[in-house]
């Protein structure tokens, strides 16, 4: 049985329900309706930016997250700290002819756009990693100005899917 109190105290920590045992059918069905109906209203009715934008597979990346917003947002957030950096990496091991440099940085990139479903983006970044890996730098500059233009428009479109990460 629950203890006085329980379910105020679950609901207010922010769980979605409470139901104590014994378990009812009739009350698990009506929370079970409530909570469909609570998040069939909360959802968003359009990211035109982001769909039109195309840098994000939008379907993906909130199919990836359970649609949650709040582990988006945490997630922008730390890509937009660290991708300059990878980005900076990818430039001196460019500037400098570094080979190896330019495959871990490249990398670095194309993982973190892979995750965010940013597939053309992410594949940019792969083929830098290729030329690092190959020791083919010939055209690793004209691919990362590519990149970094892709970059931009990755970020826009996280930003339009997760505003709060844009602040």
């Amino acid at each position: 049985l629950a203890m006085n109190g329980d379910r105020e105290r679950c609901l207010a920590v922010g769980m979605d329900g409470y139901i104590s045992k014994p378990i009812r059918p009739q009350e698990l069905d009506d929370l079970l309706d409530a909570y469909i109906t609570q998040k069939s209203n909360a959802a968003p009715q359009s990211e035109p930016e982001a769909v039109i934008n195309g840098s994000v597979d939008v379907e993906q990346l909130l199919d990836r997250i359970d649609d949650d917003r709040s582990f988006l947002a945490e997630l922008v957030d730390i890509f937009r700290r660290e991708y300059p950096q990878n980005v900076r990496a990818v430039k001196t091991a460019i500037d400098s002819q570094k080979a190896p440099e330019l495959q871990r940085a490249a990398h670095a990139l194309k993982g973190a756009l892979g995750n965010l479903s940013a597939s053309g983006a992410s594949a940019m970044a792969g083929d830098l990693e290729r030329m690092g890996r190959s020791l083919d730098l010939l055209n690793a500059q004209s691919t990362l100005d590519r990149l970094v233009a892709e970059l931009s428009n990755v970020t826009r479109a996280l930003e339009a899917l997760c505003p709060v990460a844009a602040q």
